[in-house]
């Protein structure tokens, strides 16, 4: 499941920006969480309360008035919010650390000036407006390669005695107690302190929630029943009622999406086999 942002003051563009994003997930059969958000006050809202944003679509200058801004802006913005008449999704990118936390950003606008300065914050594309599916779907496949890349990058786990960097396919699942998270790699349980939700958030999607106390690498998948998953390993893990449906199409989708490598693969050997 990729979660997705629409940032767009303009109800109309926000909309069409919403089904052209919508379009290029269903064309891959990738499941997409989309919200749409109108200022800068629901963007800090949403990065502060949601564990998980992985693309961000952001139209690059917000028609809002200062004094229509929540308390907290000044202090997100810092000191350049006090120097501007509008409000720049660049600034809001930059305060809230959006690239530091592997958010894909993709800047959308109808001023060319923007284009320089767009590159004080790391982002996959910049189109100008009015833009159109082709190239929607362009800045989508760049953003989408950017996320895989930076998923796939070691994950650092803190142990009693030790620092680790482990890499993601080394991880079969991770199960949380409280504030106690073991991760469970291939030849040994690694013991750290933190939030499941963080571990949900640097994983890639072949990682599935599908239990408030786990998170499971679906590579090591080797049967899906109503109420449990059973790894290669023979272990089961749970999974809860409200999760289910999530997990059952999470598990369908990274099945579907398996299949399709498998296949583009099959199709290349074949092609140098001739």
């Amino acid at each position: 499941m990729v979660s997705v942002v629409v940032l767009e003051d303009d109800d109309v563009q926000r909309e069409q920006i919403a089904r052209a994003v919508t379009s290029y997930f269903a064309a891959r059969d990738i499941k997409c969480s989309l919200s749409k958000l109108r200022d800068a006050n629901e963007l800090i809202e949403y990065a502060r309360s949601t564990d998980r944003l992985d693309l961000l679509v952001a139209d690059v200058v917000l028609d809002q008035e200062r004094d229509s801004v929540s308390e907290e802006a000044p202090r997100q913005l810092g000191d350049s919010f006090e120097d501007r008449e509008s409000i720049h999704a660049i600034d809001l990118v930059q305060s809230l650390m959006l690239a530091e936390r592997g958010v894909q950003v993709i800047y959308v606008t109808g001023y060319m000036e923007y284009h320089t300065r767009a590159y004080q914050t790391e982002h996959a594309c910049f189109l100008l407006k009015p833009i159109n599916q082709e190239e929607l779907d362009f800045a989508l496949d760049r953003a989408m390669k950017r996320l895989a890349m930076s998923m796939s990058k070691p994950v650092l786990i803190r142990t009693s005695d030790e620092e680790r960097f482990v890499r993601p396919s080394e991880i079969v699942y991770i199960e949380s107690d409280r504030r106690v998270l073991c991760v469970h790699v291939r030849d040994e349980v690694l013991r750290t302190y933190g939030k499941l939700g963080e571990y949900e958030h640097l994983l890639p999607h072949r990682f599935v929630r599908c239990h408030k106390s786990f998170l499971v690498n679906m590579d090591y998948i080797a049967a899906f029943r109503r109420s449990e998953l059973v790894l290669v390993s023979g272990a089961t893990i749970p999974i809860s009622q409200s999760r289910r449906k999530a997990t059952h199409d999470a598990i369908t989708s990274f099945a579907k999406a398996t299949a399709r490598v498998l296949k583009r693969r099959s199709c290349k050997v074949g092609r140098l086999d001739a």
